[in-house]
């Protein structure tokens, strides 16, 4: 048990730093968030940490990082998280892969969707301005219409 929540520690910490997960190669961040989401699956209702801290923190990366890169990977780890709490495990047998994916429903999807409808709104914000900044101004006169 330990060597998982010290797995998760450095996994999360790793993430969480912006210039070295930019310039790692994809695969192994892919691995890295892949290994994350199978970690807080397995030790989900064993470990009270990664119900109420694991999200929270990936959703750190969505709102305090500035780089977009960084934020697409907070996107990802997000994503694989929700995909491996819906996957059946084959190590694990039926009534706990349902009491982790109804547990983590329960705690963690609504913060997830909701974070993830901020982090929307936000984006959408940016483009409009960049969208009105870039765009000619042109005035509309009466013979124009």
């Amino acid at each position: 048990m330990s060597e998982k929540v010290g797995v998760k520690n450095y996994l999360i910490s790793y993430l969480l730093n912006t210039e070295v997960v930019i310039r790692q190669d994809k695969q192994v961040v892919r691995m890295m968030v892949l290994l994350l989401a199978r970690i807080a699956k397995l030790s989900w209702l064993d470990d009270v940490d990664i119900k109420n801290e694991l999200v929270p923190r990936l959703s750190e990366i969505l709102i305090k990082s500035s780089s977009d890169e960084h934020k697409l990977i907070g996107l990802q780890a997000i994503d694989q998280l929700i995909v491996e709490m819906t996957y059946m495990t084959k190590m694990k047998n039926l009534q706990i892969n349902r009491r982790v994916s109804l547990s983590f429903r329960d705690c963690a999807l609504g913060t997830i969707y909701q974070n993830n409808l901020e982090y929307l709104k936000f984006l959408l914000e940016k483009f409009n301005n960049e969208f009105n900044q870039n765009s000619p101004k042109r005035e509309v006169t009466a013979n124009s219409l």
